[in-house]
């Protein structure tokens, strides 16, 4: 638990999603507005592994940045109707914090609003979370209206002016292969 929380720090000290309000960092806010927005429309790239969104947007809203962990599960224990239930009730919360993100009428500029009005608190949103993840994955604390927004440094994000995508790498082969698949693309596929 200290480790994870020791990680997360580190984590949230580097990379947000955050969209800097403009009275705080106007040139920083222009910044991710105009480069670190993930269309809602979902590119031809989004769908290029039979997907909705390889990138996986829109991302989930959190009050705080949390890890969670590849569920080892033994064969036996998938048949457990019980943990069928637990997984079951799991789905059910995490549809209604879907639900109530993607409703166009609702405006939530806060994750502690958006879990009131559901009846969640942080934990249960990352209990749920956690029962059906298949893998280890990092969840940034991000507010409703940042579910589109994609992670970056912001003193980085200043120099480059560009798209960043800064992540925490979990998973060091998944590293390696990403790596080695990026840099012996054929020359037609990169931009």
């Amino acid at each position: 638990e200290d480790g994870e929380n020791a990680v997360c720090e580190f984590i949230d000290k580097y990379v947000t999603c955050e969209i800097p309000l403009e009275h705080e960092d106007a040139a920083l806010q222009k910044i991710v507005l105009d480069v670190q927005q993930h269309s809602k429309k979902h590119s031809k790239s989004c769908r290029k592994k039979g997907t909705e969104c390889r990138f996986n947007f829109p991302r989930p809203p959190s009050e705080r940045t949390f890890i969670t962990q590849a569920m080892n599960v033994d064969v036996s224990e998938t048949e457990d109707p019980q943990m069928q239930i637990e997984k079951q009730n799991a789905k059910q919360i995490l549809l209604s914090v879907w639900e109530k993100i993607q409703d166009p009428s609702n405006e939530y500029f806060s994750c502690e609003h958006l879990f009131d009005e559901i009846g969640l608190s942080q934990e249960i949103f990352e209990e749920a979370y956690k029962s059906v993840t298949s893998k280890q994955t990092v969840i940034l604390q991000r507010n409703p209206n940042e579910i589109w927004t994609n992670q970056y440094n912001p003193c980085l994000l200043k120099c480059w002016d560009a798209n960043l995508d800064i992540q925490f790498v979990l998973d060091p082969f998944s590293c390696i292969v990403y790596i080695i698949s990026y840099i012996s693309k054929s020359e037609r596929e990169m931009g």
